[in-house]
C-alpha cells in the first residue's frame, strides 16, 4: 500500500491543513483584542487550550468519526456549520457598524 493513499495519511493531511487555515483568523482576532487593549491574555489562553485540545483529538484518532451513526455525524457537522456562520456574522457586523462611523477624508 502506497503511503500517499493510506486513509489515515490523508485524514491526517485534511486535518493539519484545517489547522493551518485556521491559523490567519486566530492571529488576526489575537492582533484586534491587543489592539483594543481587551482581554488579550485570556484570548490567548484560549487559543492555546483550543489548539491544543485540537492536535490532540486529531491525534487520538478523529478518522474514526467515520463509524459514528449519521444522525451524530450530521449534527456535529451543523453544529460546526452554525458556530462558523454565527462567528461570520458577528464579524460582518463589526466591520459595517465601524465602516459607518469613520469621518470623512
Amino acid at each position: 500500500m502506497n503511503l500517499f493513499t493510506a486513509p489515515a495519511f490523508l485524514a491526517g493531511m485534511v486535518l493539519s491543513l484545517s489547522l493551518i487555515m485556521a491559523i490567519g483568523p486566530q492571529n488576526a482576532h489575537i492582533m484586534r483584542m491587543g489592539l483594543l487593549r481587551q482581554h488579550l491574555w485570556l484570548t490567548i489562553a484560549v487559543c492555546v487550550a483550543t489548539d491544543i485540545a485540537l492536535i490532540a483529538t486529531g491525534v487520538a484518532g478523529l478518522a474514526q468519526l467515520g463509524g459514528l451513526s449519521d444522525k451524530l455525524l450530521g449534527a456535529m457537522t451543523g453544529a460546526g456549520a452554525l458556530v462558523l456562520l454565527l462567528y461570520g456574522t458577528q464579524a460582518m457586523r463589526r466591520f459595517c457598524s465601524r465602516s459607518q462611523h469613520r469621518p470623512p477624508p
